[in-house]
């Protein structure tokens, strides 16, 4: 089976490190703790780091991790800057500007 990274796993990842538990981000998106933990270890295994060092007072974000929580912010905003720019488009509205310029 092959697996690949989501949008949402992405989320998950935010999540986890703003709570800096794995519990408090499964109740705050209204996961099980154990779905949440095995979506953190399917999106390590996939990118072949771990993200987070697992301790009994919570999560603490790994040098990779750290780094890739940039890439993951970063990949959230594109993604609702994306949605924004057609929610509030009429269908057939979104057109494309062409400028160009001579410099003589």
């Amino acid at each position: 089976m092959q697996f690949e990274m989501t949008l949402q796993q992405v989320r998950y990842i935010l999540e986890i490190s703003r709570y800096s538990s794995i519990s408090k981000a499964a109740q705050e998106l209204y996961l099980t703790q154990p779905y949440l933990s095995s979506m953190l270890k399917e999106l390590e295994n996939e990118l072949h780091i771990t993200i987070f060092n697992r301790t009994r007072k919570g999560v603490k974000l790994t040098e990779e991790g750290k780094a890739f929580l940039r890439d993951a912010q970063q990949i959230v905003a594109i993604s609702e800057r994306a949605k924004k720019r057609f929610d509030s488009a009429m269908p057939g509205s979104i057109q494309l500007l062409t400028l160009g310029f001579y410099n003589f």
